[in-house]
């Protein structure tokens, strides 16, 4: 592979990972889309991806255009390829957190002992 075929698969490569951020981001949209009709309609819910395959793509070529990089460093010598293209992390999605209902206890609990009860005496029994 000579220099002029290394910076073409770069540029290539780096083509290919724009085209898979912009996937990326449109998977997201959808997923949150049917995520949130889930909550009406939970089926839905089977039709998200969480395979991430546009990450795991963008993953193999950034690994490629390294390899790609130091190919190009010991055959083409002080020639520079073209710079490799990385796609930053997106910001996480903000959701609403899902409302907490607290717990209804069974029966109402005193916030008072009632002075009418009866206090048993310590040491002795009632029972004989």
């Amino acid at each position: 592979m000579d220099c002029a075929a290394i910076n073409a698969e770069v540029k290539a490569n780096n083509q290919r990972i724009s085209e898979l951020g912009s996937e990326e981001g449109k998977k997201v949209a959808q997923n949150v889309i049917v995520g949130a009709a889930g909550v009406i309609i939970p089926i839905l819910w089977f039709g998200m991806d969480f395979q991430n395959a546009a990450g795991k793509e963008v993953a193999a070529l950034q690994s490629r255009q390294q390899y790609l990089a130091t190919l190009a460093e010991q055959r083409c010598g002080a020639v520079v390829p073209l710079p490799i293209q990385s796609i930053p992390d997106a910001p996480p999605v903000p959701s609403a957190p899902a409302p907490v209902a607290a717990p209804v206890p069974s029966q109402p609990v005193p916030a008072v002992v009632p002075a009418a009860a009866p206090v048993p005496a310590r040491g002795r029994s009632s029972c004989r």
